[in-house]
């Protein structure tokens, strides 16, 4: 996800424009994870590689999701994707990619009162299931920093490796 900030740009905007702006999230979350999960490949943690490709396996069927439902309400899809901030460094994959899944609860938050707002009872279920899997993911990543913190690169790297 996104900044805090981007909950103000979803003030005032269509429940459409709701669905496009998430839709461009997951695209771009997709984007950042996808890469971490090689350049994490690449430092050698097969391991952490593998668990983090099977927890971000959903992020298509969610796009698929957003979209559906936007196309439904006879929206249409517009993708403007901006550059990854991608990390080098294990640490700095974990902080980034935890930083943006920090900024999903008020976006997600913000959305669903835009859905509730506009009565569409259907897209604020379909956000809300989202939101609730964002979490997990959100938990996940919390543990592996703090597991990082707790026993160090060299332990957590051969047991990730």
């Amino acid at each position: 996800m996104s900044t805090a900030t981007d909950v103000n740009l979803l003030k005032g905007r269509s429940v459409q424009e709701v669905l496009n702006f998430l839709i461009n999230e997951f695209w771009q979350g997709m984007l950042q994870h996808h890469s971490h999960v090689a350049i994490i490949n690449a430092l050698g943690l097969k391991k952490l590689s593998q668990e983090m490709s099977e927890r971000i396996s959903d992020e298509p069927d969610t796009i698929r999701k957003l979209s559906d439902r936007l196309l439904d309400i006879d929206g249409v899809i517009d993708i403007n994707l901006r550059k990854c901030d991608l990390g080098s460094s294990l640490r700095e994959i974990l902080e980034r990619d935890l930083n943006a899944q920090k900024a999903g609860g008020p976006i997600f938050a913000a959305a669903i009162a835009i859905a509730e707002q506009n009565k569409d009872i259907v897209t604020k279920r379909l956000i809300e299931d989202i939101a609730i899997d964002e979490e997990a993911h959100l938990l996940w990543l919390k543990n592996e920093l703090s597991l990082l913190d707790r026993v160090g690169d060299q332990l957590y790297f051969s047991t990730r490796s």
